[in-house]
């Protein structure tokens, strides 16, 4: 059994959730996103697929873990196909084994996401850096070939 994020209270809802406990409105959260009014409107209704990294911007903005988005520890109900109310205490090991499973790769899906912009911005600083060297060693070049003249 594979566990997604609809398994568990609606992402939109705890979204919206984050959202009204802070007064904040979704034209507000819209702009610390970046994204239009009616994009984060759709969001927020669950009209629309929402990436790793939309979530990990959001629980930066919201200031929660990332697992507040797969696991609510309030309430500690999900909802599953077919059985819309069920405890989470009533999940088998098995299943807990798996969502930690799912949660784990995801946490390692975002580090190795965020690894690889550091890397991609340092490349270009390096890049940078290099262009920086080459031009004050052709200035060296030049000053040295005037002195030497």
């Amino acid at each position: 059994m594979k566990f997604t994020l609809l398994d568990f209270m609606e992402l939109s809802e705890k979204i919206k959730e984050l959202r009204k406990k802070r007064d904040w409105s979704q034209e507000i959260v819209a702009n610390k996103l970046n994204i239009s009014l009616n994009s984060y409107g759709a969001l927020e209704r669950g009209e629309t697929d929402i990436k790793l990294s939309r979530i990990d911007e959001l629980a930066k903005i919201f200031e929660v873990d990332i697992s507040f988005f797969f696991i609510n520890d309030a309430e500690k109900t999900c909802r599953r196909k077919g059985d819309m109310n069920r405890r989470l205490d009533d999940i088998t090991v098995e299943d807990y084994h798996l969502l930690e499973i799912e949660k784990y790769k995801l946490e390692r899906d975002l580090e190795i996401k965020t690894l690889a912009e550091t890397i991609e911005r340092q490349k270009a600083v390096l890049f940078e850096k290099k262009h920086q060297i080459d031009f004050l060693e052709n200035a060296l070049k030049k000053v040295l070939s005037l002195i030497n003249q």
